[in-house]
């Protein structure tokens, strides 16, 4: 009602619930519009059902094998993993992803999931991890009560409750206490996304492709290194 007289020339759909509803529901909000989307990762991007058309978007990569590799690489002597996650269907499937990049690795580490727990039980768990263990935070959206969460607010609580060094795929996360993590920026995603808007106005860009981040990238926070004292040589490139 609100758009019936007032034609939308393009619509920017950011996640996956944002891409999966102007997929529906396009030809009855802005059926002339193109679509731009973003904050999708490759497993987002299987699932979509895409329309037909002028689509066209960024795609980010929530690395959570090569965030492993970090923590690997700067805590040689780690002996377990412990990963934690939310509760809903979006938190459940990137804990899927981190099961398959544990896969490796389960023969040297021993590998905890802390999933379907409450958020108070979750910050008692992981007070009380010995030394020689790496956290992995994932999205937290919800704890098993329903509770709802910011993610990066969450990963905070989780990060300065541990006894051991956290990581995240997510570049908000650093700041608040993890170490850091292989992101990209949603920064970097925005300005992506401006300049591939444009292009499609003026159509400079092709429709149907989906690009990539280029600001992927490992990122560290110094003041957590030296907390945990994490010799900076053991950074990947």
């Amino acid at each position: 009602k609100k758009y019936a007289s007032f034609p939308v020339d393009l619509v920017v759909a950011l996640g996956p619930p944002a891409l999966d509803f102007i997929a529906t529901y396009r030809d009855r909000i802005a059926p002339r519009s193109k679509i731009v989307f973003g904050l999708v990762s490759d497993p987002d991007l299987a699932e979509a059902r895409l329309p037909a058309g002028d689509v066209a978007g960024i795609v980010s990569d929530y690395d959570v094998a090569k965030t492993l590799d970090l923590a690997v690489s700067l805590q040689p002597a780690a002996r377990r993993i412990v990963v934690v996650s939310g509760s809903i269907n979006y938190d459940k499937r990137l804990e899927e992803e981190a099961r398959v990049a544990l896969e490796p690795l389960a023969g040297r580490y021993e590998v905890i999931y802390l999933d379907d727990l409450r958020f108070d039980q979750v910050l008692e768990a992981v007070s009380r991890l010995p030394a020689d263990s790496i956290v992995l935070i994932l999205s937290y959206f919800a704890d098993a009560t329903g509770k709802r969460f910011v993610p990066r607010e969450a990963s905070g609580y989780i990060a300065r409750a541990a006894t051991a060094p956290s990581y995240g795929p997510y570049d908000v996360f650093i700041g608040l206490g993890v170490v850091g993590g292989y992101t990209d920026t949603f920064e970097s995603t925005g300005i992506a996304l401006g300049k591939l808007a444009l292009d499609m106005l003026a159509g400079r860009a092709a429709p149907g492709g989906d690009m990539r981040n280029p600001e992927h990238a490992f990122r560290v926070d110094a003041r957590q290194m030296a907390r945990w004292g994490l010799s900076e040589a053991n950074l990947p490139p």
